[in-house]
């Protein structure tokens, strides 16, 4: 099924409030303030895939808290705009120390520390914390 917004991406809005309750999300968040949302396969290739939703080579995490990670461009501040977005939500988890560059995509990790979808709880606390990061 296409959404309209190209290949593994999945546009976020209210009339999807229902498929997110039932099934775990990840979020990718770009600079321009678009946020869609993606399915990190399990077993797949997460690292493929993170490169290919951040527009780069190499990536780097950020520990939000427990149950979320920011997934970042390790090079962004030389190949991305400053995403205000992502920085104004990081800085509600008190990461306040820098601003953050280019597509983020945020997650969990399993108790391997894999990349996983978030669940669903704190996917849709996540996404309340967005929302109030961005509108203030």
């Amino acid at each position: 099924m296409s959404d309209g917004v190209g290949p593994g991406r999945q546009q976020f809005d209210n009339t999807t409030a229902k498929e997110v309750i039932t099934m775990g999300f990840s979020l990718v968040i770009q600079p321009n303030g678009e946020v869609y949302r993606i399915n990190l396969n399990p077993g797949g290739d997460h690292l493929a895939q993170m490169r290919e939703h951040l527009d780069c080579r190499l990536v780097d995490v950020v520990r939000l808290d427990e149950s979320v990670d920011m997934w970042v461009d390790d090079e962004g501040m030389y190949n991305h705009p400053v995403n205000a977005g992502a920085t104004l939500l990081a800085r509600t988890y008190g990461w306040t120390h820098q601003p953050y560059f280019g597509p983020v995509l945020i997650c969990s990790a399993n108790e391997e520390g894999d990349s996983v979808d978030l669940d669903d709880l704190a996917g849709m606390a996540f996404m309340m914390r967005l929302s109030w990061a961005v509108k203030g």
